[in-house]
């Protein structure tokens, strides 16, 4: 049984009554349009009784099954309180549940906005490293700040975990650097963010796998 500071319930317990609450709801959350449950703000209060900091995603691709997606938000200390409520919940017929944002088909497609300013995935070039079982990233982004803010950064790892998914860029990468594609860094060969995928899985199995 696990406890925390939220109060004298157990994890497990909090979990139990956010899908209690959940499935007494569900059919009323499924009426809402996807982007219309996203904004409602009705259940980031929810989530953050089970586990402060708790973050989710509402992904309405598949007509059959609407996604609940449930994040840490790269936190390494919520990965717990995401799989104990992934492993809790129910059946619910129109939703599927997952834990962490996973990785994307078409990650090098992705485009952000931000003050006025496209971010786009085709833009950016990146340069990869391997070093004490971890990655190690450069990633040379268009309009970089000199010093990118928390904002730009955050933007910046989303592009990340669109390529990788939450869990291996929260577990597998060491240091990453942002900077404009001007910089020019540690020197290492450049490649589209369109190989990001491939590359770090490779570099990963073969020198921090093997190094084992």
């Amino acid at each position: 049984m696990l406890t925390d500071s939220l109060g004298s319930k157990s994890l497990e317990e909090r979990c139990d009554e956010f899908w209690m609450w959940f499935e007494e709801n569900s059919a009323r959350l499924l009426a809402l349009p996807g982007q219309d449950l996203a904004e409602s703000g009705v259940l980031g209060p929810k989530l953050r009784q089970v586990a402060n900091g708790l973050v989710y995603e509402i992904d309405t691709a598949n007509p059959a099954a609407r996604e609940l997606v449930i994040s840490a938000d790269g936190v390494r200390d919520r990965f717990e309180a995401v799989r104990t409520l992934i492993d809790r919940a129910p059946a619910l017929s129109g939703w599927k549940f997952t834990p962490f944002r996973q990785r994307q088909a078409k990650f090098a497609e992705n485009s952000i906005k931000m003050d006025g300013m496209t971010i786009r995935g085709a833009d950016i070039t990146c340069s990869l490293r391997a070093s004490n079982n971890h990655i190690h990233v450069e990633l040379f982004v268009p309009g970089c700040p000199a010093k990118p803010d928390a904002a730009f950064v955050g933007i910046s790892f989303l592009f990340i975990e669109s390529a990788i998914g939450e869990f291996d860029a929260t577990t597998k990468l060491g240091q990453v650097d942002i900077m404009t594609p001007e910089r020019r860094g540690r020197g290492l060969k450049r490649v589209p963010f369109a190989k990001f995928r491939e590359d770090f899985d490779d570099l990963y199995k073969k020198v921090c796998i093997a190094s084992k």
